[in-house]
């Protein structure tokens, strides 16, 4: 009975700690954002598609843009994820952890690294190894709790830390071989093709993004969930990925969309013509739960206003929770239990899910 109590109150303690990382983040960010506001211009020295929009309804109309489509996307795409969640609140608590560390700890840890008088090379590497370390962690535990939802119909973010370690060296090399293709293969292979055919590299860029991320999609919950061996386990993640990707196509094209795999984007300074739209394709892998928004990225360098960290925080959390969603519906997709489409017919993904 003690044992019992003593786990329904850590279980408590852990969601009341990441609500609290997720208020004074919010708090503190928003006390500074407040502080610069007195000290910024009333105007922007360019405007945005033309819009009247000033320093302080820029990031507002951002964030309110982006929460009114991926409210829609939920609601139109995959409504089912909002049940789990709802049923599963626990799904969040990793969030409240991760994006308070990601947008307040991580800048910080930049700024440290900066006065250290390390070489620029060893403070990007160590930079970037930190990075991929704190998202492989989490990466684990809300994969965990994922298929904890989906499956069992409950999700417990106290016990999911079990073998967190274990489950984290797992899917490290699927998330080092997931980012640094988005980040280096890819990349490389664009500039390899501007060289030689500049008018369609961006073309076959963007679906070559496109064909890496459906091809990943359902890499680390089919690697987590599998007692195989390690190849084979990614074998078959790379498989189900394939087979099922007429179930999971809409909400993932609307995904690489919504995080800007290719932005367009011109600006407005008067009394000078609107500049020339700006075409961007951008590199990315959505396997690994990526909460990026280069629209807002874009959009605010053109208009020569940085987004404040306040939104930085708030994007993430939004993005954050709708890549959640993806995975959710991605999972219950998978599982011939909850299929919505062949729940008559026999499921080719019984042999790696099972039945419950």
């Amino acid at each position: 009975m003690r044992q019992l109590l003593l786990a329904i109150a850590l279980r408590r303690l852990l969601r009341l700690l990441a609500l609290c990382c997720v208020l004074v983040t919010l708090g503190v960010q928003g006390r500074q954002w407040a502080m610069h506001l007195h000290g910024s211009p009333s105007r922007l020295s360019a405007l945005p598609y033309g819009l009247p929009l000033t320093p302080l309804t820029l990031p507002l109309t951002l964030f309110g843009a982006a929460l009114l489509i991926v409210g829609l996307l939920v609601a139109l795409l995959m409504p089912s994820a909002i049940t789990h969640i709802v049923r599963c609140p626990d799904l969040l608590t990793p969030l409240g952890f991760l994006v308070p560390l990601e947008t307040g700890f991580m800048p910080w840890v930049m700024e440290a690294l900066a006065h250290c008088g390390l070489s620029a090379p060893l403070s990007t590497g160590l930079r970037m190894g930190l990075g991929l370390l704190l998202t492989t962690l989490f990466a684990a535990w809300i994969t965990q709790l994922v298929l904890s939802a989906v499956r069992r119909k409950q999700a417990d973010a106290l016990s999911a830390l079990h073998g967190l370690p274990l489950h984290a060296l797992r899917l490290s090399p699927l998330m080092l071989a997931g980012w640094g293709v988005a980040q280096f293969l890819l990349p490389w292979s664009y500039r390899l093709l501007f060289d030689i055919a500049p008018l369609s590299a961006p073309i076959a860029g963007g679906l070559a993004l496109v064909c890496w991320n459906l091809a990943t999609a359902a890499l680390l919950p089919v690697v987590m969930s599998r007692n195989l061996t390690y190849l084979k386990a990614v074998a078959s993640g790379l498989e189900v990925s394939v087979m099922g990707l007429l179930r999971w196509l809409l909400p993932l094209l609307a995904q690489m969309a919504l995080l800007g795999l290719v932005t367009w984007v011109f600006v407005v300074q008067s009394p000078l013509p609107p500049s020339e739209p700006l075409w961007r394709v951008h590199v990315f892998w959505t396997g690994g739960y990526e909460s990026a928004n280069h629209w807002v990225t874009d959009i605010t360098q053109s208009a020569g206003a940085p987004i404040p960290s306040l939104f930085q925080t708030a994007f993430a959390l939004l993005f954050s929770a709708f890549a959640m969603g993806i995975k959710l519906i991605l999972v219950e997709r998978m599982n011939p239990l909850y299929s919505y489409r062949h729940r008559e017919m026999p499921d080719p993904y019984t042999d790696y899910f099972g039945e419950d």
